[in-house]
């Protein structure tokens, strides 16, 4: 199974993308604030990028300097539209009241190695509740080629591509193609 999902994972992802690129990642700091073994496995994964975008120019020298890959400022995803543009997204919309906060991201994002994610869709079946991973070879209408570990105690409605559907907070789990 661990070998298949492997085989069918690289295959899958291969297919949807070309090239890896890291869009606008954010440290959310101008300091380092990581280990020399947390350091040590970024600047090993961080190779596997194609592109490295940061939106914090202070990003730059850190991605450069503490793990030996070119980055490139981009501005922050947020102001790709203005006030106005993101007024008529959501108007009409019947969307709950954020005290005028919109958030920008509704889950996290985890890279992790290639077997600890084999590992993750091996015990899928078992994590006890009230969490569930979902992947799309544990669930036939799953879209997404990547892992979402889900708190299934809450509850988020998410949109895709026309359709909705309801699920609880979640993680997603992702590993760089190999």
């Amino acid at each position: 199974m661990q070998r298949l999902a492997s085989d069918f994972d690289q295959q899958y992802i291969e297919a949807l993308i070309e090239e890896a690129i890291a869009y606008a990642a954010s440290f959310g700091t101008d300091q380092w604030e990581y280990t020399e073994e947390q350091t040590a496995r970024c600047k090993k994964l961080i190779q596997q990028f194609d592109l490295v975008t940061v939106r914090e120019k202070a990003a730059v020298n850190l991605v450069t300097e503490k793990l030996n890959k070119d980055a490139e400022f981009v501005l922050d995803p947020t102001l790709l539209l203005s006030k106005e543009d993101y007024i008529e997204l959501f108007v009409g919309k019947n969307l709950p009241d954020n005290k005028g906060i919109i958030p920008w991201d509704d889950d996290a994002d985890v890279c992790m190695p290639r077997a600890d994610y084999n590992r993750l869709i091996e015990l899928s079946l078992h994590v006890p509740k009230p969490y569930s991973v979902q992947h799309f070879l544990t669930c036939k209408d799953f879209v997404y080629p990547f892992i979402k570990f889900i708190d299934t105690d809450t509850e988020v409605i998410e949109h895709f591509e026309g359709s909705s559907y309801k699920s609880g907070v979640w993680i997603d789990c992702t590993s760089p193609h190999n």
